[in-house]
């Protein structure tokens, strides 16, 4: 996970500024996961190989994203959204085209 914090590091600022940002100023982690792929794709591949062989090897790979993306929330960049004290979760599409729930978040 470590050369993944590494490369989310050094491109986190074009990152962050390439994300679709709905009316309230909210992203989900998907949102984050395709601008990371659409800033750097060979970045991303050579990241994505390394969890080939992973049972759900997108999931697997996609969810060390998340994490790295708690690490950001601790550096003061992003936060969770949250209501009523629950941490606000939507549906959006996954790389495969799925609905599955994840995190919302803003940019700080």
């Amino acid at each position: 996970m470590n050369t993944l914090r590494s490369a989310l590091d050094q491109s986190v600022k074009e990152v962050l500024s390439n994300l679709p940002i709905s009316k309230d100023s909210e992203f989900d982690t998907h949102d984050f996961i395709t601008a990371f792929l659409n800033f750097n794709e060979s970045v991303y591949a050579d990241l994505f190989v390394r969890y080939k062989d992973a049972d759900g090897a997108f999931r697997a790979f996609h969810s060390a994203i998340a994490h790295c993306m708690n690490a950001l929330e601790k550096r003061g960049l992003i936060a969770k959204v949250c209501v009523d004290g629950k941490k606000k979760r939507v549906r959006s599409r996954n790389i495969k085209g799925n609905l599955t729930y994840n995190q919302v978040w803003v940019k700080l």
